[in-house]
């Protein structure tokens, strides 16, 4: 049955929608689920960005020419202009920071003091 000028019915309590409210339903649902499968891609690798900046600047090499490798324990593998580096990334959710292999890692900003340890007591 085609949704051009008749009533569809939207189950919902007994409410009707018209083929319009429908498609606008549709399109939100579509909407907010492709944002959701990019929040979660990002979540998974919020650190690259950042790697890709540092890698850049390091090797001397375009953006576009660097192959990213992501490897155990929040690493990633840097390639490009004939130089490879390795990275190490630590974030706070969507907040990262991110030194070389080797490199006495970045602080962690706002990050309180330990404390006294249990044994130390």
């Amino acid at each position: 049955m085609p949704l051009g000028d008749t009533q569809a019915t939207f189950d919902g309590g007994g409410a009707r929608l018209d083929a319009e409210g429908v498609n606008r339903i549709l399109a939100a649902r579509t909407v907010a689920v492709a944002l959701l499968v990019t929040a979660c891609s990002t979540a998974n690798q919020p650190a690259k960005a950042l790697v890709i900046t540092h890698a850049s600047k390091d090797l001397a090499c375009p953006s576009r020419q660097l192959k990213v490798q992501s490897l155990w324990g929040d690493r990633y593998r840097v390639t490009g202009c004939g130089r490879t580096t390795t990275y190490q990334s630590a974030c706070n959710l969507l907040d990262c920071a991110v030194s070389e292999q080797g490199e006495q890692p970045a602080p962690w900003r706002g990050r309180p003091d330990p404390g006294p340890s249990f044994g130390d007591r």
